[in-house]
């Protein structure tokens, strides 16, 4: 089973409500809460119940602002989850800094494989972050990294990852 809540305006306090309810039912695979108004008090209490599921593989969490301190609890969260496959964090405010924080994610987790970026605030050393991490996990499948601050002769330096997007 798939939730889909896009676009439903809910906020920090609805996931932290919402979040607790969730882990309860074991049927649920994957969770859309993308274009709602979550931010990095959100993204933390998101981050706690990714950390103990034991049943969700896709989480969708685009266009939501979440910022550097929801980024970093959901990085942390990753490090503990042995079951989430994707992650889609697009179109947030994540930065370089979270870039250091999915780095160690990429570097230390077999369950990841496809991890979303497009459109947030990394620039070209973020990126290197990331892309020199995928050296340690063949598990790994795809890094999107569309639409963040690189210039299109910054992206060519990637050109030979074959599993970074542009």
């Amino acid at each position: 089973m798939l939730c889909r809540l896009c676009d439903n305006q809910i906020r920090d306090e609805g996931v932290a409500i919402f979040t607790n309810e969730f882990l309860k039912y074991k049927a649920l695979k994957g969770l859309t809460l993308g274009n709602n108004r979550i931010t990095g008090e959100g993204g933390r209490y998101l981050a706690n119940a990714i950390q103990r599921s034991k049943a969700i593989y896709y989480v969708g969490l685009a266009a939501n602002g979440i910022t550097f301190s929801g980024g970093k609890s959901l990085a942390a969260a990753l490090k503990e989850n042995t079951v989430l496959k994707s992650l889609w964090l697009h179109d947030n405010e994540l930065t370089d800094d979270n870039a250091a924080d999915f780095a160690e994610v990429i570097r230390s987790s077999t369950t990841i494989h496809q991890l979303w970026f497009i459109n947030n605030k990394m620039t070209v050393n973020g990126v290197r972050l990331l892309a020199s991490s995928l050296q340690y996990n063949p598990s790994i499948t795809m890094l999107c990294m569309k639409d963040n601050l690189l210039s299109a002769e910054e992206v060519k330096e990637f050109e030979n990852e074959t599993r970074m997007v542009f």
